[in-house]
């Protein structure tokens, strides 16, 4: 009996840098082919008697943006006052898309979370104390899987 075709890739760096997986996944494309399933392992496993299945991740938002205000570069010594502060543009920029004092997102890049979806989390949380009260968050910091 036959068994299916099965190739695993591991990418092991770390939030974000995938630098090894891009070179593996260039280099080996023709072995790899073109997969029926990919499976992305990246949430942390609670105990090791729990099987730990994602259902959803947080969303992405990738752009490039790049502020100039001059031809050249200019030390603020000599230009500081004078000609604008990119970094106060990209800011006022970035805050059409997110509100800093409140973390949320504008309207447009927000979806319906369903009902379940916090359930699931309320469930999770009173099953395993280390996502509320194991966080090393400030006092003041609000939980952001109950805010409703």
């Amino acid at each position: 009996m036959s068994h299916p075709r099965c190739t695993i890739t591991i990418e092991g760096s770390e939030e974000g840098e995938i630098d090894d997986l891009l070179h593996y996944l260039k280099h080996y494309k023709t072995d790899i082919g073109n997969p029926n399933l990919i499976i992305c392992l990246d949430a942390g496993a609670y105990t090791e008697d729990t099987l730990t299945v994602t259902n959803s991740l947080r969303g992405c938002l990738n752009f490039d943006l790049k502020v100039s205000v001059g031809s050249n570069h200019c030390h603020s010594g000599v230009s500081g006052g004078i000609i604008p502060q990119t970094y106060q543009i990209l800011s006022r920029i970035l805050q059409r898309v997110q509100n800093f004092e409140t973390q949320d997102m504008i309207d447009e890049f927000q979806v319906e979370i369903p009902k379940f979806s916090y359930e699931q989390c309320h469930k999770l949380a009173r099953k395993f104390p280390m996502l509320t009260e194991g966080l090393p968050m400030l006092p003041g910091v609000k939980n952001q899987a109950f805010k409703h």
